[in-house]
């Protein structure tokens, strides 16, 4: 992976006419002015202990907080880095559950990235949570 937070897609696969706009690129040409960021950030992570750590593992789960909201996201993860199942824990210790059906947009995770390695955690820690939360809309 060349670029971090780059996601390459099949044109085949989606309506090609939505993204006029979008030049092709080649891996190893200069990158453009949008890109050149995500390379460097790239290039920067594969310094580091972690990078590329959840890959081929299967599912991954992980413990992400967001202390300026309140919140603390258990979340589980497929091989490519789809969001399958999570739970949102507050600070008043609820917990609600839910899957894709429950949200509007589910890009894929940047598996390569180094963070996620240290934010690891068991799929039995995932499970007990999942089992007690309550669902999202109810």
């Amino acid at each position: 992976m060349t670029y971090a937070e780059v996601q390459v897609i099949d044109p085949s696969s989606v309506d090609v006419a939505s993204f006029d706009t979008i030049s092709s690129l080649r891996l190893g040409d200069t990158p453009p002015a949008g890109l050149a960021d995500l390379a460097a950030q790239r290039a920067q992570q594969r310094t580091q202990p972690g990078f590329g750590a959840l890959l081929g593992r299967g599912m991954v789960y992980l413990r992400r907080e967001w202390p300026e909201e309140g919140e603390v996201y258990f979340l589980e993860y497929d091989e490519q880095g789809y969001r399958t199942r999570q739970v949102v824990v507050i600070d008043d210790g609820h917990a609600t559950r839910s899957s894709p059906d429950d949200w509007f947009l589910n890009p894929p995770e940047d598996l390569w990235n180094p963070e996620l390695a240290g934010a690891e955690i068991a799929r039995e820690e995932f499970e007990a949570l999942w089992s007690k939360a309550v669902p999202m809309d109810a």
